[in-house]
């Protein structure tokens, strides 16, 4: 039987992966900044409340709801629980994508590419190792899985029965996708590129077919807006007023950022050859993109280009720092289409171009090329992965140390923290005030009342130190000191050990 590169390729990164990232999360797996907040809810609400009301000024049931169940088996105890589900489900949607463009049509290469470059991207970190990214996970495996159904529903040979059943399985994860987060609205613009005639491929379904489709999934953005309106304004957001947001943002300035994310892979170790490899891999990553959006075409990669847009125009207000290990889940969801494009763009390289094969010599240096491009990207992706996932779990094991320093201290009556971590510069977040009453009241006992005052800290050669000054943390529950309030210098250095 002829040897698959694609999934070879694809195998060999999800094991190097498992090994130099998801192994030392589990080792070192705690509960981090958002964490606290979201299982705190789980803790203190029965599983209809997330179908009925607002978590952290949000309404993603569906994403809730996981993170509920999950929490009646793990509860505070097993952290690295969340961790492996976030790992299966980061992994899951790669093989989906995989999946799904073998269901449209596309070659078993250009399918293992695509679903290499959506496991390693390296922007998008946090998502494989943080339970709080959740919500995006989620998304992707809805707006994945309704792609698969509508595959087969495209297809002219399909029974009419079974068109309609995959039709409706296609809408109902759409709108699971919807109540896991609000993006997944850019599958109106993914799916009729991806179902168009384009170079070396025919098309996926008539044009009729493909505009039923889209107005349907029109139809269920509609009821999700209404259902959503029920709960909370439309306009509302975890972060304010929506129109308020995006007014008072510089756009193209962010657009920009978030545009360089692609080619800036997170790395944090002193600069070296390996650190080098991590920069050019970004560059690699990019190249085999613009490669894909001349190998399908002007049409298709401006709809792929146009897909990736919707997929961040929700959250194109947000600032994001190129080349950090937080905020990267804001690039997962747009790197959707991003790895489609690399896959037909190193794959067109791979295959032998039309243009070429009157010059032997010149097909067999477009497939070298290409071959560099891509071992370059993965090893660089893969020491990204490493390198970024390595602060996440610095901060795990921050966040570790300084609760039980809290937890040693819970018997005085209100304490005054006075340098939590709120998390890394360039890096993932650590921690902030109202984490220490949500963990340390998980068994029922007095929790005292905190004040902290919090600080953005920085690994150093050999210490954390403190980056900024300290400033007062805005979730304390009081302000004004107490005369009966134990003062407690946290110290950053400190370990403490896993598993609790």
């Amino acid at each position: 039987m002829r040897r698959n590169p694609g999934l070879v390729l694809f195998a060999g990164s999800a094991l190097l992966l498992g090994a130099t990232v998801w192994a030392p999360a589990l080792r070192d797996a705690f509960f981090v900044y958002d964490d606290f907040a979201h299982l705190d809810l789980c803790q203190r609400h029965v599983f209809a409340d997330v179908f009925r009301q607002t978590m952290v000024s949000t309404f993603r049931p569906v994403a809730f709801g996981s993170l509920w169940a999950e929490f009646r088996f793990f509860g505070w105890e097993w952290p690295a629980g969340y961790v492996v589900v976030t790992a299966l489900l980061f992994l899951l949607n790669a093989a989906l994508l995989w999946r799904v463009l073998l269901a449209f049509g596309e070659t078993a290469l250009v399918s293992g590419l695509a679903a290499t470059f959506f496991l390693l991207f390296p922007a998008t970190i946090e998502v494989r190792v943080w339970p709080a990214c959740r919500f995006d996970a989620l998304c992707a495996t809805g707006v994945l899985l309704s792609l698969l159904a509508w595959a087969g529903a495209l297809r002219s040979e399909t029974r009419c029965g079974l068109r309609f059943a995959l039709a409706l399985i296609a809408v109902t994860f759409f709108f699971l996708a919807l109540l896991a987060k609000e993006p997944a609205v850019g599958l109106l613009a993914l799916l009729p590129v991806l179902a168009m005639e384009r170079r070396r491929r025919p098309r996926c379904g008539s044009r009729a077919g493909v505009g039923i489709a889209v107005g349907s999934l029109a139809l269920a953005t509609l009821v999700f807006l209404v259902v959503r309106s029920r709960v909370m304004p439309l306009t509302s957001t975890h972060y304010g007023e929506a129109v308020a947001l995006f007014r008072g943002a510089p756009l193209l300035e962010h657009i920009g950022a978030f545009a360089k994310g692609f080619a800036a892979a997170p790395y944090f170790e002193a600069p070296s050859a390996v650190c080098s490899l991590v920069r050019v891999s970004g560059f690699l990553g990019v190249a085999g993109i613009i490669s894909g959006l001349w190998s399908a075409g002007a049409l298709a990669g401006a709809g792929f280009c146009l897909a990736s847009g919707a997929f961040l125009g929700l959250v194109i207000w947000m600032p994001f720092v190129p080349g950090g290990a937080g905020g990267g889940r804001l690039l997962y969801m747009p790197s959707l289409p991003a790895a489609i494009l690399f896959g037909i763009g190193v794959a067109a390289a791979l295959e032998t171009p039309a243009a070429l094969r009157d010059s032997p010599i010149a097909a067999r240096a477009a497939r070298a090329a290409a071959v560099v491009l891509v071992a370059g990207f993965v090893l660089g992706s893969l020491a990204s992965g490493s390198s970024a996932g390595g602060r996440w779990r610095e901060a795990a094991r921050l966040s570790r140390s300084v609760m039980a320093q809290a937890e040693a201290k819970a018997d005085a009556p209100a304490l005054f923290l006075k340098n939590v971590p709120w998390g890394f510069r360039d890096g993932p977040p650590v921690m902030s005030c109202y984490a220490f009453p949500a963990y340390l009241g998980r068994r029922g006992a007095r929790v005292p009342l905190f004040r902290c005052d919090g600080v953005i800290v920085e690994r150093g050669w050999r210490a954390t130190i403190e980056w900024t000054p300290r400033r007062p943390d805005p979730y304390s529950q009081y302000s004004t000191p107490r005369e009966d309030e134990a003062a407690v210098e946290l110290d950053l250095q400190k370990s403490a050990p896993a598993g609790g």
